[in-house]
């Protein structure tokens, strides 16, 4: 297995004879620990192409790069479930902390973007306008809404602006309360909330 974070290619994953069959709220994550909107146009085509020939396996592709993505796939099989990575609301400081497209170009890129299975991931979780990402996600129809604090103890380090989570709680129980299947990820009191 990779754990060394460098991009690089598995062609062999695409020689592969068959993938198994999967329930339909399971998911083989393509580019696991990664964001397949870097690959070269011509590898990304060959993924398409091979979870193209397994309709009966569920595929989960995560990007923060969703307009890069779009550009060079077209388009996915249906048995391909499209994740954003949406923390925030918030354009405003955003590049202090991320090199990812801002929030709302990801948001309007996924709007555009005609699919039928479409998930929003909300980790890490970082300050939002709570009647903004209502909006939002009553105008994307996400299958699902992932949400969660980061897991990896940088959020003191680098002060991530992160939400209460009394505010958290509150968001998902409003999403909930709208009739979104929200998953519950790492939940804790945001950073600058502990002593």
């Amino acid at each position: 297995m990779c754990r060394d974070f460098k991009p690089h290619a598995h062609p062999e994953e695409l020689e592969r004879r068959s993938f198994p069959d999967t329930p339909q709220d399971k998911f083989i994550f393509v580019v696991a620990g990664g964001d397949i909107a870097f690959a070269k146009k011509a590898y990304l085509n060959k993924v398409v192409q091979v979870m193209s020939r397994f309709p009966k396996t569920n595929f989960l592709v995560q990007t923060k790069c969703p307009r890069m993505l779009f550009s060079k796939a077209g388009s996915f099989p249906q048995n391909v479930a499209i994740d954003i990575t949406l923390e925030t609301n918030r354009d405003e400081g955003y590049d202090k902390i991320s090199n990812a497209e801002l929030p709302s170009k990801r948001f309007q890129a996924l709007l555009d973007f005609r699919h039928p299975r479409k998930f929003v991931t909300m980790e890490p979780i970082l300050k939002f306008d709570k009647a903004v990402i209502v909006s939002w996600m009553r105008r994307l129809k996400p299958s699902r809404i992932y949400v969660g604090y980061e897991s990896k103890g940088s959020a003191k380090k680098f002060r991530f602006p992160e939400p209460s989570l009394n505010e958290t709680a509150d968001l998902m129980k409003t999403l909930r309360d709208e009739c979104f299947t929200v998953y519950r990820k790492l939940m804790r009191k945001a950073w600058w909330e502990t002593p």
